[in-house]
């Protein structure tokens, strides 16, 4: 049994980390973000409603926008177009780029145990954090978690294939 673990760890050449809800607590944010839309959005439709309608958007806008914030705010703008049938004021156009913001630049949450984690595995292995997103907005969770000193490479890529 001993034999065969120490046979496992000479085989392991790195380990790779993803970083939003691997390392760090970020889809809360996002979540927050749906219900504060859902309620603007409850003069045209169902809470329920409109989180379907943009996620459908997200969706959509994938392919060509990719993941982050930035893109969700323009999702969140379209769907709101889409929903209130284009009578959207500018008041509520900015509301709605508000609550997008409301997604960047949050307090970096660690999971319990991620960077003990981290300092003990790096001292054996080099560490790899392969992540995907907007790469400005994942440099700035990266500096502020304050995990960047235990990886030997950060990969910030448009899409994990």
């Amino acid at each position: 049994m001993e034999e065969n673990r120490r046979l496992t760890h000479s085989k392991i050449k790195l380990i790779a980390f993803d970083a939003d809800d691997t390392l760090w607590i970020n889809e809360q944010h996002y979540r927050k973000a749906e219900e504060r839309f859902g309620k603007m959005m409850e003069k045209y439709c169902t809470p329920e409603l409109a989180n379907q309608i943009l996620l459908r958007v997200e969706k959509d806008n994938l392919p060509l926008l990719g993941y982050g914030s930035k893109p969700f705010i323009i999702s969140l703008i379209e769907s709101g177009i889409e929903i209130s049938g284009g009578r959207l004021s500018n008041g509520d156009v900015l509301e709605l780029i508000a609550i997008g913001k409301a997604t960047i630049g949050q307090e970096m949450e660690l999971f319990p145990q991620a960077e003990n984690v981290l300092k003990q595995l790096s001292s054996k292995y080099p560490l790899v954090l392969a992540t995907k997103g907007d790469l400005k907005e994942q440099e700035s969770k990266i500096v502020r978690s304050g995990l960047k000193k235990y990886f030997s490479s950060i990969e910030i890529m448009s899409e994990k294939h």
